[in-house]
């Protein structure tokens, strides 16, 4: 019976591949740290510098409570902000 070349390749690109599996899943566990880190730093700060600059230049950012429907100054002249101090 004669040698099966393609099986001997296979199994000699499996001993090759076992020893850098480890650190192959590392090095992905690495690069979804760091893309979640810096989308996290993103999504922290981005918005704030959009506020800056809307203060800075004395525009109006987005008002998040007419978003929802409803407004917050009628609720608030209804019932005080901090209930138990005087205003």
């Amino acid at each position: 019976m004669s040698k099966n070349s393609f099986k001997e390749l296979a199994k000699d690109n499996q001993k090759n591949f076992e020893g850098k599996e480890k650190r192959i899943k590392e090095n992905i566990n690495h690069s979804i740290g760091f893309f979640h880190f810096i989308g996290d730093i993103i999504e922290l700060f981005v918005p704030r510098v959009v506020q800056v600059f809307l203060g800075i230049s004395g525009a109006k950012g987005p008002n998040k409570d007419a978003e929802e429907g409803g407004s917050r100054s009628s609720d608030s002249q209804d019932t005080p902000r901090y209930p138990n101090t005087l205003e």
